[in-house]
Protein backbone atom coordinates (compact mmCIF):
# COMPACT_ATOMS: atom_id res chain seq x y z
CA UNK A 1 0.00 0.00 0.00
CA UNK A 2 1.32 3.58 -0.96
CA UNK A 3 2.23 5.87 1.98
CA UNK A 4 -0.76 8.13 1.10
CA UNK A 5 -3.47 5.48 1.70
CA UNK A 6 -1.59 3.24 4.73
CA UNK A 7 -3.76 4.16 7.32
CA UNK A 8 -7.43 4.70 5.75
CA UNK A 9 -8.25 1.44 6.62
CA UNK A 10 -7.79 1.98 10.32
CA UNK A 11 -9.88 5.35 10.03
CA UNK A 12 -12.87 5.37 12.57
CA UNK A 13 -14.69 6.90 9.24
CA UNK A 14 -14.13 3.93 7.14
CA UNK A 15 -14.71 1.65 8.93
CA UNK A 16 -18.23 3.13 10.18
CA UNK A 17 -18.47 3.14 6.46
CA UNK A 18 -17.91 -0.27 5.81
CA UNK A 19 -20.48 -1.34 8.71
CA UNK A 20 -23.17 1.07 7.51
CA UNK A 21 -23.16 -0.64 4.04
CA UNK A 22 -23.08 -4.23 5.81
CA UNK A 23 -25.96 -3.52 7.64
CA UNK A 24 -27.96 -1.88 4.17
CA UNK A 25 -26.92 -5.54 2.75
CA UNK A 26 -28.44 -7.15 5.58
CA UNK A 27 -31.23 -5.23 5.28
CA UNK A 28 -31.94 -5.29 1.73
CA UNK A 29 -31.52 -9.30 1.80
CA UNK A 30 -34.31 -9.40 4.49
CA UNK A 31 -37.00 -7.79 2.33
CA UNK A 32 -36.05 -10.53 -0.97
CA UNK A 33 -39.69 -12.07 -1.78
CA UNK A 34 -41.92 -10.04 0.83
CA UNK A 35 -45.11 -8.22 -0.28
CA UNK A 36 -44.11 -4.72 -1.61
CA UNK A 37 -45.99 -2.56 0.73
CA UNK A 38 -44.26 -4.10 3.34
CA UNK A 39 -40.68 -3.95 2.31
CA UNK A 40 -41.01 -0.55 0.75
CA UNK A 41 -39.39 1.43 4.29
CA UNK A 42 -36.83 -1.28 4.99
CA UNK A 43 -35.73 -0.90 1.16
CA UNK A 44 -35.76 3.00 0.93
CA UNK A 45 -33.69 2.56 4.70
CA UNK A 46 -31.39 0.08 2.67
CA UNK A 47 -30.64 2.46 0.02
CA UNK A 48 -30.32 5.57 2.02
CA UNK A 49 -27.99 3.64 4.04
CA UNK A 50 -26.17 2.27 1.00
CA UNK A 51 -25.08 5.48 -0.17
CA UNK A 52 -24.55 7.06 3.40
CA UNK A 53 -22.29 4.39 4.04
CA UNK A 54 -20.34 4.70 0.26
CA UNK A 55 -20.08 8.63 0.92
CA UNK A 56 -18.58 7.55 4.63
CA UNK A 57 -15.38 5.31 2.71
CA UNK A 58 -15.08 8.24 0.08
CA UNK A 59 -14.54 11.01 2.56
CA UNK A 60 -12.42 8.84 5.05
CA UNK A 61 -9.97 8.88 1.58
CA UNK A 62 -10.36 12.84 1.29
CA UNK A 63 -10.02 13.46 5.10
CA UNK A 64 -7.07 11.13 5.97
CA UNK A 65 -3.97 12.90 5.91
CA UNK A 66 -5.68 16.39 7.77
CA UNK A 67 -7.22 15.05 10.81
CA UNK A 68 -7.43 17.37 13.34
CA UNK A 69 -6.57 15.74 17.07
CA UNK A 70 -9.69 15.26 19.29
CA UNK A 71 -9.75 16.52 22.88
CA UNK A 72 -10.89 14.47 25.59
CA UNK A 73 -14.28 16.31 26.22
CA UNK A 74 -15.29 15.22 22.40
CA UNK A 75 -14.71 11.67 23.45
CA UNK A 76 -17.01 12.62 26.49
CA UNK A 77 -19.85 13.95 24.39
CA UNK A 78 -19.84 11.34 21.98
CA UNK A 79 -20.37 9.41 24.59
CA UNK A 80 -23.48 10.78 26.10
CA UNK A 81 -24.15 11.78 22.58
CA UNK A 82 -25.07 8.08 21.62
CA UNK A 83 -26.45 7.47 25.62
CA UNK A 84 -29.17 10.13 24.39
CA UNK A 85 -29.82 8.34 21.09
CA UNK A 86 -30.52 4.88 22.78
CA UNK A 87 -32.61 6.30 25.61
CA UNK A 88 -34.78 8.03 22.88
CA UNK A 89 -34.81 4.85 21.12
CA UNK A 90 -35.56 2.24 24.05
CA UNK A 91 -38.40 4.57 25.16
CA UNK A 92 -40.39 5.08 21.84
CA UNK A 93 -42.59 2.79 22.50
CA UNK A 94 -43.67 5.37 25.16
CA UNK A 95 -42.67 8.99 23.75
CA UNK A 96 -44.21 7.89 20.50
CA UNK A 97 -42.78 7.74 17.18
CA UNK A 98 -42.96 11.65 16.49
CA UNK A 99 -41.85 13.30 19.70
CA UNK A 100 -38.76 10.34 19.67
CA UNK A 101 -38.17 11.92 15.81
CA UNK A 102 -38.36 15.95 17.21
CA UNK A 103 -36.09 14.50 20.46
CA UNK A 104 -33.42 13.06 17.94
CA UNK A 105 -33.57 15.75 16.22
CA UNK A 106 -32.51 18.50 18.26
CA UNK A 107 -30.38 16.13 19.98
CA UNK A 108 -28.31 15.70 16.69
CA UNK A 109 -28.76 19.43 15.18
CA UNK A 110 -28.11 20.72 18.42
CA UNK A 111 -24.70 18.27 18.54
CA UNK A 112 -23.85 19.63 15.09
CA UNK A 113 -24.01 23.27 15.76
CA UNK A 114 -22.09 23.06 19.17
CA UNK A 115 -19.22 21.13 17.12
CA UNK A 116 -19.09 23.16 14.57
CA UNK A 117 -18.30 26.30 17.48
CA UNK A 118 -21.40 28.03 17.57
CA UNK A 119 -23.05 28.62 21.01
CA UNK A 120 -26.46 25.81 21.30
CA UNK A 121 -28.17 28.54 23.44
CA UNK A 122 -27.80 31.27 20.90
CA UNK A 123 -29.33 29.18 18.14
CA UNK A 124 -32.27 27.25 20.41
CA UNK A 125 -35.08 28.51 17.67
CA UNK A 126 -33.14 27.57 14.63
CA UNK A 127 -32.58 24.26 16.30
CA UNK A 128 -36.26 23.68 17.79
CA UNK A 129 -37.96 24.95 14.19
CA UNK A 130 -35.77 22.49 12.28
CA UNK A 131 -36.43 20.12 14.33
CA UNK A 132 -39.87 20.81 14.08
CA UNK A 133 -40.19 20.85 10.41
CA UNK A 134 -38.11 17.87 10.24
CA UNK A 135 -40.86 15.71 12.14
CA UNK A 136 -43.42 17.93 9.81
CA UNK A 137 -41.53 16.05 7.05
CA UNK A 138 -41.63 12.85 8.62
CA UNK A 139 -45.09 12.52 9.65
CA UNK A 140 -46.52 13.60 6.16
CA UNK A 141 -44.15 11.34 4.68
CA UNK A 142 -44.96 8.00 6.75
CA UNK A 143 -48.60 9.23 7.75
CA UNK A 144 -49.76 10.99 5.36
CA UNK A 145 -48.17 9.81 1.87
CA UNK A 146 -46.81 6.09 3.08
CA UNK A 147 -50.00 5.27 5.42
CA UNK A 148 -47.13 3.32 7.85
CA UNK A 149 -48.35 2.68 11.34
CA UNK A 150 -45.91 4.41 13.64
CA UNK A 151 -45.60 3.14 17.39
CA UNK A 152 -47.78 5.80 19.24
CA UNK A 153 -46.74 6.47 22.80
CA UNK A 154 -48.41 9.05 25.96
CA UNK A 155 -47.21 11.78 23.47
CA UNK A 156 -47.71 11.60 19.61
Amino acid sequence: MSNKYSGFIRSKDFICGVLIVVFSFIVYLQTINGKYDVILFPRIVAFLSFFMGMATILLSFKNNNNKPKKKAYYYLMELGFCTFMLLIISIVNVLGFYTSIFLICCGSYGMIKYLAGERVMKSTINILLFSFLATLCAYLVFNAFLGVITPVGYLI
